[in-house]
């Protein structure tokens, strides 16, 4: 899943959005769609410390949330998983992989 090497220099936290499904899927009829998506997070070159990259993936939770209850057309956005690639000799994350489901309403989207 990484697309980033994690010896690339970054000088700040990077994020990368994906689509991975594809297509939608139909999950109530035709009135919602589910749209997966993964959002990779990359932290500053030499990694940060468990707690760092937590608190950073707790913050792209969030931002989602936010982004659920300010759009009428977001039914709910699910977390699913994470993968985490880091440095045991160091004990540094380098990087992080979330995993959500959005549903959302395809009557908004109605021309």
């Amino acid at each position: 899943w990484l697309t980033v090497r994690l010896d690339t220099d970054i000088s700040s936290v990077a994020i990368e959005l994906r689509d991975i499904s594809d297509s939608v899927d139909s999950s109530e009829g035709y009135a919602e769609h589910d749209l997966e998506i993964e959002i990779a997070l990359y932290v500053e070159t030499g990694g940060a410390t468990q707690d760092d990259t937590r608190d950073k993936m707790q913050d792209i939770a969030t931002a989602l949330k936010n982004v659920r209850d300010a759009q009428n057309a977001i039914i709910d956005i699910d977390f699913t998983g994470s993968e985490i690639e880091f440095d045991r000799e160091r004990k540094l994350i380098g990087a992080a992989l979330l995993r959500f489901v959005v549903r959302y309403n395809t009557d908004e989207f109605v021309v």
